[in-house]
């Protein structure tokens, strides 16, 4: 699948993550680079942030050039029940997520080290 129809399909979700009252994270929903699906487009893992930076942020501007960090939780997001599941509290400010191919790993980058860690998950 290509990364347009994710992003739409991503968009149209989150509409069903509000609906399914789950608006404390759907609020917090972070850039796409802060997400990842998994292969079977269900499911997808979000780099939450804690909390946001005041309205008078530019987004994603003024997070690109480093005028603000976030201190992110790991969630999955089942996309089609809305379920929900902390993974990882206090991951520190992850860049991008990436997902291994039999989803059993996730692999962070760290904004601050550019380092990568992976996050074993089964």
């Amino acid at each position: 699948m290509c990364v347009d129809k994710r992003f739409n399909k991503y968009i149209l979700r989150r509409s069903s993550v509000l609906a399914a009252g789950l608006d404390d994270i759907a609020r917090r929903l972070p850039l796409i680079d802060k997400c990842v699906w998994t292969k079977d487009s269900i499911n997808i893992y979000c780099a939450v942030p804690q909390s946001w930076p005041p309205d008078s942020m530019t987004l994603p501007d003024d997070y690109y050039k480093n005028t603000f960090l976030t201190t992110d939780d790991i969630w999955e997001i089942n996309t089609e029940t809305s379920e929900k599941n902390l993974i990882l509290q206090g991951a520190g400010d992850i860049l991008s997520l990436g997902v291994n191919s039999n989803n059993t790993s996730l692999i962070l980058t760290s904004k601050n080290s550019r380092f990568l860690y992976q996050l074993n998950l089964k």
